[in-house]
């Protein structure tokens, strides 16, 4: 649920001269209005991808090709890029965050080798708010939410001149303090005996999520195409509660789809009585819909149902 703070916030708020300012091809022509289509950008950073293999001691150009893949939400080839300046200039914390970074978003979770590197990071610059930050969603992750607090209460003294940035964070560490304060009373010797039949309010709300490729599209898109399977409001903001991204290769497979994924901490799944359960494999891997990927028939169900989700990927977008 805290995941993708680092690229909706961070980015664009705190690393913005370093994402934005430093001459990467993507951001560049993003800035600028009607400049090259998207095809022409990726072939821009195609382009430079190509130049360093015959230069693969440049590390400015991968650390442009890393910021550039970012932008691009490549997030794989930005931890590669990005592991490759990490080989040429060492374990700078800057690069170590930049790496962590792209991990975290392509494994969809901080906690594990993104963590160490931030950890890692942060013995070197203590106060670096990225680290910080992501830190704080890793023990978030593992609900270690006083550690949480820890982390993201000494980030929160460092962005007084970044107030947008530090209303999310101070958004976070609210609902870090309520939920560290529900597992508190989850610990109580004495508790009320639900009556018989009453549902146990967790505060939470999980779908299990089966999903299938169609026999007659077995083939049509590479084993490592990227498939995301999602979750959004049937009656609310377009842009999902939920996502999960996995590989072709995963399927047949069972998911879970939980707060714990909400992309903002008012932006959950139990906020909402109906969501529709989408899956997609995009051939481009990229989570905006393209010519040719395949789809399942979108599912709305209750929230936190019991019966899990099934849904199989048969439908081919024009």
């Amino acid at each position: 649920r805290w995941l993708a703070l680092p690229l909706l916030l961070l980015v664009p708020l705190l690393a913005g001269a370093l994402y934005l300012g430093l001459g990467t091809p993507a951001a560049l022509l993003e800035q600028s209005g009607g400049g090259p289509g998207a095809m022409d950008i990726e072939a821009m950073v195609d382009g430079l991808a190509a130049r360093l293999e015959q230069a693969p001691d440049d590390a400015e150009g991968w650390a442009m090709l890393g910021r550039s893949y970012m932008v691009l939400k490549r997030y794989p080839e930005a931890a590669s890029a990005f592991g490759r300046l990490r080989e040429l200039v060492g374990d700078d914390p800057r690069v170590l965050v930049r790496l962590a970074d792209a991990l975290a978003m392509t494994h969809q979770r901080v906690s594990g080798q993104p963590a160490r590197l931030l950890r890692q990071a942060l013995k070197q610059d203590p106060e670096n708010v990225e680290a910080l930050w992501m830190l704080g969603m890793a023990e978030a992750e593992k609900g270690r939410y006083r550690q949480a607090l820890d982390y993201w209460q000494k980030a929160e003294g460092l962005l007084e001149e970044e107030p947008q940035a530090r209303a999310e964070l101070q958004g976070l560490i609210r609902d870090a303090r309520a939920r560290l304060g529900m597992a508190q009373a989850d610990q109580k010797p004495q508790q009320d005996t639900p009556e018989p039949g009453a549902r146990k309010e967790t505060g939470t709300a999980a779908i299990p999520v089966e999903v299938s490729l169609d026999p007659a599209l077995k083939g049509a898109a590479p084993a490592d195409a990227a498939l995301f399977i999602l979750a959004r409001a049937v009656d609310g903001p377009p842009m999902p509660l939920a996502v999960v991204r996995r590989k072709v290769s995963d399927l047949p497979l069972t998911v879970r789809l939980d707060d714990s994924l909400a992309m903002m901490p008012q932006m959950r799944i139990s906020a909402f009585p109906r969501v529709r359960v989408e899956a997609r494999i995009s051939l481009s891997g990229q989570a905006k819909p393209g010519p040719g990927d395949l789809q399942a028939r979108p599912v709305e169900v209750d929230t936190g149902a019991p019966a899990p989700v099934r849904l199989l990927i048969d439908q081919r977008l024009p």
